[in-house]
């Protein structure tokens, strides 16, 4: 009996202490996320966002110009990459950054 009644008081203090836990981690995780949530709805971040997204455009666009232009007159894919890699490159790069 007195083993069941320390079991029961074991549960019990446990249940307690991983409530408490909980509480404490969603409490210090509200201060994190109503900080994100400022930035990431910032007039600054958002102006941010935009020219990433016009720079993405205009590159796409570069690059969708340069192979039907020249298409015909490359010989080889290689020829074809040499001016496309450093944009791609400098896109990828962009969107690792972020």
């Amino acid at each position: 009996m007195k083993l069941m009644q320390n079991l029961i008081r074991y549960l019990v203090h446990f249940s307690d202490v991983m409530t408490d836990l909980k509480s404490n981690a969603t409490k210090s995780f509200m201060g994190i996320s109503q900080t994100m949530s400022g930035i990431f709805n910032s007039e600054r971040f958002q102006n941010f966002m935009n020219g990433v997204a016009i720079a993405i455009d205009r590159t796409f666009q570069v690059i969708n110009w340069l192979t039907k232009r020249n298409i015909c007159s490359w010989n080889s894919p290689h020829e074809i990459w040499i001016p496309i890699q450093p944009i791609l490159f400098t896109v990828v790069g962009l969107t690792y950054c972020i």
